[in-house]
């Protein structure tokens, strides 16, 4: 499976997150590991790849993890590793 990525681009306050976040509700029913993490115009790397991780397993990244002390290039790959053996 391909990871599939839309783009909503218009000025804001225009309801842009409110409807991503309900096609990504009807979208993902059937999808076990996903994320949705909005980010604004100037977006921190590490707090949008700590989202990411939160979403995608709530109970290992916030209790049994410490995302504190991962560096961006860790951030970036703990998703993969996370990931690498699920569909």
């Amino acid at each position: 499976m391909e990871a599939k990525i839309i783009s909503i681009v218009e000025f804001g306050g225009l309801g842009k997150t409110t409807l991503a976040k309900a096609v990504y509700e009807n979208l993902s029913q059937d999808v076990r590991f996903r994320a949705f993490v909005p980010v604004g115009r100037n977006p921190d790397l590490k707090s949008v790849l700590k989202g990411i991780l939160i979403d995608l397993d709530k109970q290992r990244y916030t209790k049994e993890f410490n995302l504190t002390i991962l560096d961006e290039r860790q951030l970036i790959d703990e998703p993969r590793e996370f990931l690498k053996d699920k569909r």
